[in-house]
């Protein structure tokens, strides 16, 4: 069994010296989290740090057409808000960040430093995988219904569906809509989205 050396400076092999230079998981705070520059989604949970794989161009695709179509709703309004993609930190609860691939944040928010605390819209693009799925359409449906987050977008690219999830007594209540369909908002029926303009193929 060999011994790994933390000084070794051969090429491909781990830097382990940088490591020592963070905190070990479980001993992050949220200050430090906030001050971390990755370029890289990662979100943040009672001192420890989840890091995600790089997008896809087809996930960004979808991103960034859910992000123009929200931004263009939102300047219709008296009060327009902030429209945000991924990575951008969102404060659910203390010691707990998420960083929805699109946000939309009323004026009136609280922030926390430059960051929203919670948010009023959140959108998730599905990316493959068992641990992607159930993460998207089982445990952040949980996460942001504790936060309080009025409405829950997730756009499901393995099946071309939109599910729009509305806040009601702590939990959502979604509509699925698919091919040939109107997605639109239990909220406000002005956020609405052609499900053909998002898979455009199917």
């Amino acid at each position: 069994m060999s011994l790994v050396d933390p000084n070794a400076i051969e090429v491909g092999a781990p830097i382990w010296a940088l490591a020592r230079l963070f905190p070990p998981q479980g001993s992050w705070s949220s200050e430090e989290y906030l001050h971390l520059d990755a370029g890289r989604l990662i979100e943040f949970e009672s001192g420890k740090l989840e890091i995600h794989a790089l997008p896809s161009p087809e996930h960004q695709r979808l991103v960034l057409l859910i992000y123009r179509w929200l931004f263009a709703w939102s300047q219709q309004l008296p009060d327009p808000g902030d429209v945000f993609v991924a990575p951008l930190p969102i404060r659910l609860w203390a010691e707990k960040f998420r960083e929805p691939d699109v946000v939309w944040v009323k004026s009136s928010r609280l922030r926390i430093g430059e960051y929203p605390s919670g948010a009023d819209l959140v959108v998730e693009v599905t990316s493959p995988g068992a641990d992607a799925r159930k993460r998207d359409l089982v445990v952040k449906v949980s996460e942001y219904a504790r936060a309080g987050i009025d409405e829950y977008w997730i756009v499901d690219t393995e099946r071309g569906e939109v599910h729009i999830g509305r806040l009601c007594d702590g939990r959502y209540e979604f509509e699925i809509f698919s091919a040939n369909q109107l997605a639109v908002s239990q909220i406000d029926s002005t956020r609405q989205i052609p499900v053909n303009d998002l898979f455009p193929q199917r």
